[in-house]
């Protein structure tokens, strides 16, 4: 596994039995290095289901799709979680929104994550379509939040998201990553 590749799938923990496909479908097996390696080189997508059984996740995402001026908001949004005294990562995602993404040093409830997209999101006065209930109550998954695709021009594809997400699903380009390997490098050890 290469350096990009493991740190992804340190940064996008969640469950490890099952991952979604693009088409929205859950795959009943285990998510592999070589799965993670094609999704960072778009020759596939991974969605990572981050609700753990416990109901516990490592990272959050709170998804701009719809709205006037979503820079802003993204903007606004990120320093309403600063205020909170957590750090986030704005992105573009591959449509017409950003993502603004949460990573925690330990596993926390999923209420807890929700809430604070929550309070954030009341802060800027931004009012998603859908909430993060599905997992913070969770006896489900529900359904997954892939890897980002890497950030040196290569894309995975994109998977429907809704805009709260203690473990919600989304698909999208980091602003912050880095470069994979450009052609012609060996892969084989990813494999």
């Amino acid at each position: 596994m290469t350096e990009v590749t493991t740190q992804f799938a340190l940064l996008f923990q969640g469950r490890t039995d099952a991952w979604g496909a693009v088409e929205g479908r859950s795959v009943k097996e285990p998510i592999t290095a070589a799965l993670i390696a094609d999704h960072l080189y778009g020759e596939g997508s991974v969605g990572v289901y981050p609700l753990l059984d416990n109901g516990t996740v490592r990272w959050g995402c709170i998804d701009l799709d719809e709205g006037y001026d979503l820079i802003a908001i993204a903007i606004n949004l990120q320093k309403a979680l600063r205020a909170l005294d957590l750090s986030s990562w704005v992105e573009r995602t591959k449509g017409k929104g950003f993502h603004i993404w949460t990573f925690y040093d330990d596993w926390l409830p999923a209420p807890l994550v929700v809430n604070a997209q929550r309070v954030a999101c009341d802060l800027v006065g931004y009012r998603p379509k859908e909430g993060g209930a599905r997992q913070a109550g969770g006896d489900r998954p529900g359904p997954p939040d892939p890897l980002p695709a890497d950030a040196g021009g290569v894309r995975g594809e994109g998977h429907g998201h809704s805009e709260l997400s203690g473990g919600r699903r989304g698909g999208c380009r980091p602003v912050q990553a880095a470069p994979a390997p450009r052609g012609g490098t060996d892969r084989s050890a990813e494999r």
